[in-house]
């Protein structure tokens, strides 16, 4: 049944930005707890049914359709690089690269301080679902404090 909720989900975010490649990356990558082909290719048939389902409802009902994709006709085609946009841009991407290898090594060693505690509680036990339930908790004011 998880699969079927991860499934459901990848197919929202895919309907919402019609979308079926970003509402399978979806599944595979947050919403899922192990990848298979057989899940990926389940993922992409869903997430594109939920994408043509969308189109055609919004077609049957008469709504405009309003995608980024559309080309403006006010846009300017011209790319003019100036020197001190391209060292802004190299800036930002070596604290963005520092940054995520800090998140990674974050994320390793919270998942073996995960494993080690879930190994060491068991896997139904009160204490360890009133831990991960505190963590999201946690998480989530941390995330809503910066946001």
């Amino acid at each position: 049944h998880f699969q079927a909720a991860a499934m459901g989900a990848g197919a929202g975010v895919a309907a919402a930005f019609h979308a079926p490649l970003a509402g399978t990356i979806f599944v595979v990558e947050e919403a899922a707890s192990y990848f298979s082909k057989r899940l990926f290719f389940h993922a992409l048939l869903t997430c594109t049914c939920a994408v043509l389902v969308t189109i055609m409802l919004s077609h049957a009902l008469g709504f405009q359709e309003v995608s980024m994709y559309n080309p403006a006709t006010f846009c300017s085609f011209e790319v003019v690089w100036a020197p001190f946009v391209l060292l802004q841009a190299v800036q930002v991407g070596l604290v963005c690269g520092v940054l995520a290898a800090i998140f990674n090594r974050i994320i390793v060693k919270l998942n073996v301080a995960r494993t080690l505690q879930q190994r060491r509680l068991g896997d139904g036990s009160k204490a360890l679902l009133w831990r991960r339930l505190l963590e999201v908790v946690a998480i989530s004011l941390v995330t809503t404090a910066f946001a």
